[in-house]
């Protein structure tokens, strides 16, 4: 009996604790709260030790590019949309006035996205589930995973920055304000081309799925979206460079990387299922209660809706439905690799909080889904965050070091040739010869047909500039690959860079 008394007691005291810290604030000072927990937590995954390198790497060259003077798509050919890279940039000169580094500015950069999602999930979910507690669970979820944390610590991640936009156009959604929703929206299309799906969302929800546009919502959603769009085509028609734009974020991913990338519904599946296991491991529990919780939502939602006002609440919260499952089906039809699953995160907290809720019941709710939020909270700080993680790759730091031997032998007006290995670049902040830093995915053949005169034409063109240095990696999808190795062969010898068994330096003449 004294014991029951005393776990009484000390639930009676935690609870008491909760509602003085966490339930009776304002919101907003929860979210800023979170803000921060997050920008700590990101710490103890070595954002500023991480090795360069991957995709993440590219778009930290194309920022610095951007820097440089040079325009995305013509002077620097990626396939995504590039608002991502101009984010970077705003890191980048903000990191040259204090002297940091550009990747180590990037890099705090994207620890302040992480920070802004976690609090935007937070905001978005309260008013959902009406429930502060699981809403903090909904945001310290994505947070849990390894794999998520590593992949924002490492550089411009482009699917971070659209789902920050298109979670942010979501709370705009719930708040009813069109504009704003629709503004985000093409922010988060900006960022990476499935981000349009929010747009279609702040259509569809303000619009009441097409029927209804006497009360101008749709109209404002549609002028918030039309704004950023509008300033990219200008600002790209300006520079000369709209028609590169359009044929390799649009063009070239319909005509080419997705019939060349395209699976069968059913090898997508199996694939999706496979990368799913391998990135979330046991969180696949986390997993299976957010799909409850979405099923639990969505017949709430439908079930029955109240009169009024609350009607037109419920109506927008449908959004956070909609979203996950366009998402889900564009999965199905072009997924390559685990951070692809990086814009499902949020979604797997939300409604892992409204899991809870449903298995908690309506007795003493928020007391039980308050315990377990502060119970992982502190499981999240201890395990993720204060534990030391021994990180076992080559650091920045080594990196730049080893680079160094490639800016030893460049001197004033010689060039370097780089595929593949853009951290590189990034690392030296000096421009690639050629403004084909990937020749994968049908790009090189894409390439050669819009030159009209076959690959030969376009190694021509780099042999144009004479680098002095070439390095090459991540062959394995270039379809020319025998004609660059040949072209290298003929006139490069072996040079010997740590890390990089692709680097030649040219022969003497």
């Amino acid at each position: 009996m004294a014991e029951a008394s005393s776990t009484s007691r000390a639930g009676r005291w935690i609870d008491g604790q909760w509602n003085h810290w966490v339930q009776s604030r304002p919101a907003w000072l929860i979210a800023l709260a979170v803000f921060l927990f997050a920008i700590l937590l990101m710490q103890a995954y070595r954002p500023f030790t991480q090795s360069e390198g991957g995709d993440e790497a590219i778009w930290d060259y194309v920022a610095q590019s951007i820097v440089r003077g040079q325009i995305p798509y013509r002077d620097v050919v990626e396939i995504k949309t590039p608002g991502a890279a101009y984010l970077s940039v705003l890191g980048i000169l903000c990191g040259r006035l204090i002297g940091v580094r550009d990747v180590l500015a990037i890099r705090a950069l994207e620890v302040l996205l992480v920070g802004g999602l976690t609090s935007v999930v937070f905001l978005v979910a309260e008013p959902c589930l009406r429930n502060r507690a699981a809403a903090l669970v909904a945001c310290a979820i994505p947070l849990m995973s390894d794999h998520f944390c590593e992949w924002m610590a490492g550089g411009t991640e482009p699917k971070l920055a659209m789902i920050l936009f298109g979670m942010l156009s979501l709370l705009f959604v719930i708040r009813a304000r069109p504009f704003l929703a629709g503004f985000c929206s093409m922010l988060s299309f900006l960022c990476w081309q499935p981000g349009l799906l929010f747009a279609g969302v702040c259509l569809l929800v303000f619009s009441k799925y097409l029927t209804k546009w006497t009360d101008g919502r749709a109209a404002k959603a549609l002028a918030g979206g039309a704004i950023p769009l509008l300033a990219l085509v200008v600002y790209f028609y300006w520079r000369g460079a709209l028609g590169d734009l359009w044929r390799w974020t649009i063009v070239f991913n319909y005509s080419v990387y997705a019939p060349r990338t395209a699976r069968s519904l059913g090898d997508a599946a199996v694939h999706l299922w496979r990368i799913g296991l391998r990135v979330f491991g046991w969180d696949m529990i986390l997993v299976a209660a957010g799909m409850i919780g979405f099923a639990g939502f969505f017949i709430k939602r439908f079930r029955s809706r109240p009169p009024g006002e609350a009607k037109e609440s419920e109506h927008l919260h449908e959004a956070m439905l909609i979203a996950p499952l366009v998402y889900l089906i564009f999965c199905l039809i072009n997924f390559q690799s685990g951070p692809d699953l990086i814009p499902l995160f949020p979604f797997i907290g939300v409604f892992a909080g409204a899991f809870l809720v449903l298995a908690t019941g309506r007795v003493k709710n928020n007391e039980m889904i308050g315990r377990l939020a502060l119970v992982l909270i502190v499981v999240i700080a201890l395990g993720r965050g204060l534990v030391y993680r021994a990180y076992f790759g080559p650091s920045v730091q080594t990196q730049i070091q080893n680079v160094s031997r490639i800016s030893d032998l460049l001197g004033p007006g010689e060039h370097i040739y780089v595929h593949g290995a853009t951290e590189i670049l990034v690392l030296l902040n000096i421009p690639n010869a050629s403004p084909y830093i990937f020749f994968d995915w049908g790009k090189d053949e894409y390439i050669a047909a819009s030159k009209g005169a076959g690959f030969e034409s376009v190694l021509a063109e780099i042999e144009s500039q004479a680098p002095k240095v070439v390095v090459l990696s991540r062959l394995q999808k270039v379809q020319h690959r025998e004609e660059i190795e040949r072209w290298v062969r003929e006139h490069y010898d072996k040079l010997d860079v740590a890390g990089y068994p692709g680097a030649f330096l040219r022969k003497p003449r």
